[in-house]
């Protein structure tokens, strides 16, 4: 069994998806072996600025470790999925999770992530898919129509958000199924040896963002002035200089990553995957989508799925933010929405 998905993408939720649905493969297909195929997005290759380089390097490195040491990756990079199917001879492919089907990311290549010349003896299969936008994201009538043929062969097709359910049957497919990103589908429990190889993380309001702005920065120090609390930003991508008053980590790990939202007494986040792991562990967090941030759709889909709707706060409303710190998170009402949904997902999964 194989899985396609963004596993070399330079990104925490993206190596961890990957790490959770291998698992999760593995969990509910007894004796199946999983691997995920070594195909690289287009979109990894964006240029940075000659002074970011000593710190991307530095970011790299931890996730090629992290790759090494726990994802079972299989054939070259240089080769296509239909091909890395027929020479590991597998006989089911799952495409996902994260937005393998979002053509703004995979460009070029956003066939393969339809699984475009796959043999027909490989079952075709998608979890927790996601187009990256809301149901009225529109294709170009050539790729709307290369769309719904390719996915036509799909032997069991499941999405992330609502809006892709949706955007599947404008594509010809009504019965797609809504599932849980691998990440919440999965047992807290999988990321305890993870957690265990963190080194010495202190608690700290713990801001993971993608499109940073001033106006977060600024949020931040209101919060940390309210709280008490040390205030830490956590991006893949740090192009920012040190701020006065906000830790910046040069460099993060993937358990340290996880430890920082773990210990975090508030979480400040654009990242669905932060949302996940928030709602993981059980953290308070507040989402804080800037003017820029164009697919928070796929965020505003899980909070109205579990009645969180209140946590969204734009970043230059640091008062309102300062009120939500006075209105705690019942996680036991969270857990029993989540719960039927884990299962239903976890049948899913089985199901392949």
């Amino acid at each position: 069994m194989g899985i396609l998905t963004f596993h070399r993408t330079h990104n925490f939720g993206a190596v961890l998806q990957a790490y959770a649905l291998q698992h999760l493969l593995t969990q509910e297909n007894p004796g199946a072996e999983v691997t995920i195929l070594d195909v690289v997005p287009p979109f990894m290759d964006i240029p940075d600025a000659p002074w970011y380089k000593f710190r991307k390097r530095a970011q790299q490195e931890a996730f090629r470790r992290f790759r090494e040491g726990c994802l079972p990756i299989s054939g070259p990079q240089d080769a296509s999925p239909a091909k890395l199917c027929r020479e590991l001879g597998l006989d089911t492919l799952v495409v996902g999770s994260d937005q393998v089907w979002n053509p703004d990311l995979t460009r070029d290549a956003w066939k393969n992530y339809f699984l475009e010349g796959v043999p027909d003896t490989v079952r075709a299969c998608s979890y927790a898919a996601s187009f990256g936008e809301g149901s009225d994201r529109q294709f170009a009538p050539e790729i709307q129509e290369a769309m719904g043929a390719l996915l036509q062969r799909f032997h069991r097709i499941s999405v992330r958000e609502e809006s892709g359910r949706e955007i599947c049957r404008r594509l010809g497919r009504d019965d797609a199924v809504r599932v849980l990103d691998p990440v919440l589908a999965a047992p807290p429990a999988l990321f305890q040896p993870l957690l265990k190889e963190a080194g010495p993380v202190r608690p700290a309001i713990t801001a993971v963002l993608l499109d940073e702005t001033p106006a977060h920065r600024t949020l931040l120090r209101h919060l940390g002035k309210a709280t008490g609390e040390p205030a830490r930003i956590i991006a893949v991508r740090q192009r920012r200089l040190p701020t006065l008053g906000i830790q910046r980590p040069f460099a993060t790990t993937i358990p340290d990553y996880l430890a920082s939202l773990q210990k975090a007494p508030l979480v400040v986040t654009d990242s669905f995957h932060a949302v996940m792991f928030s709602l993981v562990f059980q953290r308070p967090f507040l989402v804080t989508p800037s003017t820029r941030n164009h697919r928070f759709d796929r965020i505003a889909d899980v909070l109205s799925l579990l009645g969180l709707q209140d946590r969204i706060v734009k970043p230059e409303e640091w008062e309102m933010a300062s009120l939500r710190l006075d209105s705690p998170m019942d996680y036991r009402d969270i857990q029993e929405r989540l719960e039927p949904l884990r299962r239903q997902s976890l049948a899913f999964l089985a199901s392949l």
